[in-house]
């Protein structure tokens, strides 16, 4: 029943467009399908369907409801480490979808991966960038040495 009280929802604010991940892809389908039937002449909404984020755990899908999300409130510092947190495999993943890197910046954070660069730099890159997108820049540097302060030089205070 999700799908149709969702369908529903897209013809009574007779939606122009919806923007959903591919798991949610039944159901905006069915919201398009159900403007057709009971559009009262409006036209079908426009989909588009991206792929989800997984979350930290690098299995699921980002969720605040599984604890293994970025949330947006989330302090420059808590948001730089939970990046450093990803697995490994999906340092390109969190480019491409969480920091909005280029696709040459993208492709070439896969070429430093596979040529054998330690994946902390490639994580630590991507971690400031999504911090700078949330919080700035100076946020983001400064995360990114509390981060190096804690973490690399085991600094405690630092953290404090």
């Amino acid at each position: 029943m999700y799908h149709v009280l969702q369908a529903y929802d897209s013809v009574m604010v007779r939606a122009d467009i919806e923007l959903g991940s591919l798991d949610q892809r039944l159901n905006i389908l069915a919201g398009r399908e159900l403007q057709k039937k009971l559009g009262r002449g409006h036209s079908p909404q426009d989909v588009v369907l991206l792929p989800y984020l997984v979350g930290l755990d690098g299995t699921q899908k980002m969720s605040k409801t599984a604890e293994n999300a970025i949330n947006l409130d989330d302090s420059p510092s808590e948001m730089f480490g939970k990046v450093m947190s990803v697995p490994d495999s999906l340092i390109a993943h969190y480019a491409r979808f969480a920091a909005w890197l280029s696709e040459k910046q993208i492709a070439a954070l896969e070429t430093d991966f596979k040529k054998g660069t330690n994946p902390r730099d490639l994580k630590r890159a991507v971690a400031e960038a999504v911090t700078r997108l949330y919080h700035g820049a100076s946020r983001a540097e400064a995360s990114r040495e509390q981060f190096l302060q804690v973490f690399s030089k085991r600094d405690i205070a630092a953290g404090a």
